[in-house]
């Protein structure tokens, strides 16, 4: 298959086996019956592929810019995936399973269901995870720049975090848990939730905490301080029925106590609660408070 553009297949029974796809640019697959499968896919720029049945298994994913997956079903398992730029997956199913993710930029996971399982994540720039379910557990986090977390549930626990610059953390349930946070500049949390306790912070240069929960200790459940930001995904179809987000900021608890806080320059704590305790401030070159409390 060459130069077959736009080509647009629409059946309720099994999709075709390609052994060599070759510049078939927006390709849009419509079924309800079983993805195909590809040995080697080239060229397929924003390949469409919406079913109710199961995502395709690729052996070789190179060059597939701006795949859209959008099922019920479940999310493919890739065994490696390069070039698979703007990549996303809209799926109430379980999200896949990546045992190496490399130039995956821009990649978007908008599900209700488990967030994917990273054993190594490297070059996945702007990754968004908009989910209700609980998000992934990282072993290896590099090079994950502009990550954006929006999120009811818990957040995710990092072991190690370097290069996840600019991470956005959107979300009304519990912040992360970092044990070594390096490299994270630019950070943003954005939380109606109990804000990230922090055992070392080190290089996290400009991070937001927007918050309207109370600094440093917990507040009592039920406060809350109303629309602030924008319901994001509150109304999204794949988000299961009664789940919640709250409008714009609600529902805070507590926010964060740091033991210990070097090189966390320009930091900016926006809040209608108390400012945080600090035992030991070193290099907080810059810091911003903004606040209707104490």
């Amino acid at each position: 298959m060459r130069e077959l553009h736009g080509a647009v297949f629409i059946t309720s029974c099994q999709q075709p086996s390609f052994k060599t796809i070759r510049e078939l640019d927006g390709a849009v697959f419509i079924t309800s019956g079983q993805q195909p499968s590809f040995k080697t896919m080239r060229g397929l720029h924003g390949a469409v592929f919406i079913t109710s049945g199961q995502q395709p298994s690729f052996k070789t994913m190179r060059e597939l810019h701006g795949a859209v997956f959008i099922t019920s079903g479940q999310q493919p398992s890739f065994k490696t995936m390069r070039g698979l730029h703007g990549a996303v997956f809209i799926t109430s199913g379980q999200q896949p399973s990546f045992k190496t993710m490399r130039e995956l930029h821009g990649a978007v996971f908008i599900t209700s269901g488990q967030q994917p399982s990273f054993k190594t994540m490297r070059e996945l720039h702007g990754a968004v995870f908009i989910t209700s379910g609980q998000q992934p557990s990282f072993k290896t986090m590099r090079e994950l720049h502009g990550a954006v977390f929006i999120t009811s549930g818990q957040q995710p626990s990092f072991k190690t975090m370097r290069g996840l610059h600019g991470a956005v953390f959107i979300t009304s349930g519990q912040q992360p848990s970092f044990k070594t946070m390096r490299g994270l500049h630019g950070a943003v949390f954005i939380t109606s939730g109990q804000q990230p306790s922090f055992k070392t912070m080190r290089g996290l240069h400009g991070a937001v905490f927007i918050t309207s929960g109370q600094q440093p200790s917990s507040r009592p459940k039920g406060s809350y301080m109303g629309q602030y930001l924008s319901q994001v995904v509150s109304n999204h179809p794949s988000r299961p029925k009664g789940s919640y987000m709250g409008q714009y900021l609600s529902q805070a608890v507590s926010n964060l106590t740091f033991k210990t806080k070097r090189e966390l320059h320009g930091a900016v704590f926006i809040t209608s609660g108390q400012q945080p305790s600090f035992k030991t401030k070193r290099e907080l070159h810059g810091a911003v408070f903004i606040t209707s409390g104490q």
